[in-house]
């Protein structure tokens, strides 16, 4: 199963609320109350950086752990600085 990559915006994340009331809100032809969107949004954009750092957690290592596994990395920007000495 492909891990996302990406969690959705806050903003997203309350316009896609408000849009699941409003049509709740026709189909059941009265008003509806989106006090639930705030909470929800509230909740979510307070959860969303630990969400991130679980998800982009896999993908990125320390590096004595690539050390330990013998991985070198590439020449070029990315290279570790040479100890002076």
């Amino acid at each position: 199963m492909k891990r996302p990559d990406r969690l959705p915006e806050p903003a997203l994340v309350r316009s896609v609320g408000v849009t699941i009331t409003a049509v709740a809100a026709y189909l059941l032809g009265h008003t509806v109350s989106t006090e639930w969107v705030e909470t929800v949004t509230t909740i979510y954009a307070l959860l969303s950086a630990s969400l991130a750092g679980l998800l982009i957690r896999p993908a990125v290592a320390p590096m004595a752990r690539l050390e330990e596994l013998g991985i070198q990395l590439p020449s070029g920007r990315h290279a570790l600085p040479e100890s002076r000495g």
